[in-house]
């Protein structure tokens, strides 16, 4: 049963990274947002502390215009009406107070609360405006300050309070949330969808890029190339993963001619055991050898007896046919020829451009020759001959290819000496043959005459060519010759 797939795992990157990126701006906005709420509500508890700040001073200011007449502060009459003036003179303000510090009120802008004591007034934070719950007017924010009682009696300091609706303060804060949330979400999708087509361009495409030219690769693709996109990294990527294939495309190559060239060494190997015939077996190696590998000409030439030359022995094609009737040899100690220089060093030879190299012996029967290896036929340390292969075009004859036309060097000078030394064996039996049948022939004869007729058969049969035997006999005179025609063979 196949592996069900979770969800992470059936989308794509490209909603991945949407979904990522659309939650960190989420977070980020969100946490802006907190930031700028903060800071509003601030600007805001800032701005009634300052109109709420002014309200008090109007306040103090009346009391120290009449506290010289007064020995009491709550001897000051009207001033609950005053206070309740302010308060209607000013919009979203709930209520102004004059109290001593433990919240009993002196004066208020509603009268009913006087001499009542408020514990959510008493003792108030003076460096900040504060949201309290006052009874009966709900959720405010008081702004208070304190001043120094300008008469002896009572405490010795009075509070100042003005309380802000707090629901009003609320409800712009509120507003400006609510405006600032759209603004955030705005440009949290706006830049969502920019990231989007960023990572699309510079992640999603050449990452996708990238996946396809691995799966190239991955089904023997090697040919096939990325084509850099996106940053700086990605394109390295792309061409390191180039370079990779490039390389493996080349060790493939490499690795077919090798396997090619094993090819050919093993129908040699196995042409040896079944053609003993040298000129038959020459013929054959190299024409397989220029076929198998793509050559525009392959010839074996062979050191003969005086080793002094490289006598043709076999040619591919009909130049090779030419070459080997009109008997063309190559001079051991010819300096300019890459041939001869291959058989007296007994080492592998390689131009692979016959246009710039010196040592190349350019052939008319060849004109497009434009790269040619050299391999000499060693046994032991015995030259047999050099197996010569050219090519047209140039660098044809990589390390690679050179290793294995080696190779099939050795089992051609494997070849040769087996095909020598079975026409040797061959040639000794023919003569042992002949001898016991002549010898079987003479021991059978009843005279000289038959003796010679016999001899005379034989040999014409070995040499198959006629045969006259001539003796010269002594006579009554001192000399006499005997003709005896023989038979042919």
């Amino acid at each position: 049963m196949p592996q069900q797939k979770s969800p992470r795992q059936r989308l794509n990157v490209q909603v991945q990274f949407f979904i990522v990126v659309i939650f960190v701006l989420l977070v980020v906005t969100i946490a802006l947002q907190i930031t700028h709420i903060v800071q509003e509500r601030r600007a805001l508890v800032r701005a009634e502390r300052e109109r709420s700040q002014a309200l008090i001073a109007s306040v103090e200011n009346m009391i120290e215009a009449v506290s010289p007449l007064i020995a009491r502060l709550d001897d000051i009459t009207e001033l609950d009406a005053q206070l309740a003036a302010l308060v209607r003179g000013n919009q979203d303000v709930d209520f102004i107070t004059v109290t001593w510090p433990d919240g009993t009120v002196l004066f208020h802008s509603e009268p009913q609360y006087k001499d009542l004591t408020f514990a959510s007034l008493a003792n108030p934070e003076l460096d900040e405006t504060h949201r309290v719950k006052v009874r009966g007017f709900g959720t405010v924010y008081i702004t208070s300050a304190e001043f120094p009682n300008p008469t002896s009696e009572g405490e010795p300091a009075y509070l100042i309070s003005v309380g802000a609706d707090a629901g009003v303060l609320d409800a712009e804060l509120v507003k400006s949330i609510q405006a600032s949330l759209l603004v955030g979400a705005t440009v949290a999708i706006i830049a969502a969808f920019l990231v989007l087509g960023y990572l699309r361009v510079n992640v999603t495409v050449p990452v996708r890029g990238l996946v396809n030219g691995a799966r190239m690769f991955r089904a023997g693709r090697l040919d096939y190339r990325i084509t850099p996109r996106g940053p700086r990294e990605f394109r390295e990527l792309s061409d390191a993963l180039n370079g990779m294939a490039a390389e493996l495309e080349q060790a493939q190559q490499r690795l077919e001619e090798q396997v090619r060239g094993l090819r050919v060494a093993s129908n040699v190997s196995q042409r040896i055991t079944t053609l003993l015939d040298l000129d038959v077996l020459m013929g054959q190696v190299v024409e397989l050898t220029k076929e198998t590998f793509d050559l525009y000409h392959a010839h074996i030439y062979l050191l003969d007896e005086a080793e002094e030359k490289l006598q043709l022995t076999a040619g591919a094609g009909e130049p090779g046919r030419i070459m080997k009737e009109q008997g063309h040899y190559i001079p051991l100690q010819l300096e300019q020829s890459l041939v001869a220089q291959s058989a007296r060093q007994k080492t592998p030879l390689v131009v692979n451009d016959t246009r710039e190299d010196p040592r190349f012996l350019a052939n008319p029967l060849l004109p497009e020759t434009l790269s040619e290896a050299a391999l000499p036929l060693v046994i032991g340390d015995r030259v047999l001959g050099v197996l010569d292969v050219q090519a047209d075009r140039a660098g044809h004859f990589t390390p690679e290819l050179i290793s294995v036309l080696e190779t099939l060097a050795g089992q051609i000078s494997v070849a040769i000496q087996n095909a020598r030394l079975f026409a040797e064996v061959e040639l000794a039996g023919r003569r042992e043959r002949v001898l016991n049948r002549i010898m079987q022939q003479v021991q059978s004869a009843h005279n000289i005459e038959e003796v010679l007729q016999t001899a005379a058969v034989e040999l014409g049969r070995a040499l198959r060519a006629p045969t006259t035997i001539t003796l010269h006999m002594p006579s009554d005179d001192g000399h006499r010759e005997v003709h005896e025609p023989l038979e042919e063979a």
